[in-house]
């Protein structure tokens, strides 16, 4: 014997109501999403400009630098090597912008797979490729500060070893 289907205990109006709430709290946290990968766009490409321009920045205060008179001979040997390690920073740091502009490309296409033809493998493959160019963005970020730290410090070591005087033993 078969029993008859239970009748929905739910009634139109709170169906409909209940609907209309799914609704907004979708369109809230659509909004939110949007508004916080915009943000985080922002501050990446930000984060990459800063270290474009410190390390550009120290580059040519080395290059006015060199237009002093009376420079120690033994600073141009080292002075290419410091401008070497800025201009890689300089690299790094197009690199981060270019990484953060491919991690939003394939967020996007994540967006689109999710939203309009709702295939997640799709989906899928694409956030683990925006990771991975997001995780580029860090690494290049990493090598960006690490090149100007390291020019910095040879340059400042190379104009302390120059300028300081040395006594020689036993003069007083």
């Amino acid at each position: 014997m078969t029993m008859p289907p239970k009748k929905p205990t739910v009634l139109p109006e709170e169906m409909k109501r209940k609907r209309r709430l799914d609704e907004a709290a979708d369109k809230f946290a659509s909004d939110r999403s949007h508004k916080a990968s915009e943000i985080a766009y922002d501050l990446c490409k930000v984060t990459a400009q800063s270290c474009l321009l410190i390390n550009g920045g120290a580059a040519t205060a080395v290059i006015a630098y060199l237009a002093k008179d009376n420079i120690d001979r033994a600073l141009f040997h080292i002075i290419p090597w410091c401008l070497l390690g800025y201009g890689l920073g300089v690299l790094f740091s197009a690199v981060m912008m270019f990484c953060e502009m491919m991690n939003a490309d394939y967020w996007n296409y994540h967006s689109y797979y999710t939203s309009y033809e709702r295939n997640a493998a799709s989906a899928e493959s694409s956030s683990k490729i925006a990771d991975r160019w997001h995780f580029s963005f860090y690494c290049a970020f990493i090598l960006a500060v690490i090149c100007f730290l390291a020019a910095s410090g040879v340059l400042s070591w190379a104009l302390l070893s120059v300028i300081t005087p040395t006594v020689p033993p036993g003069a007083s």
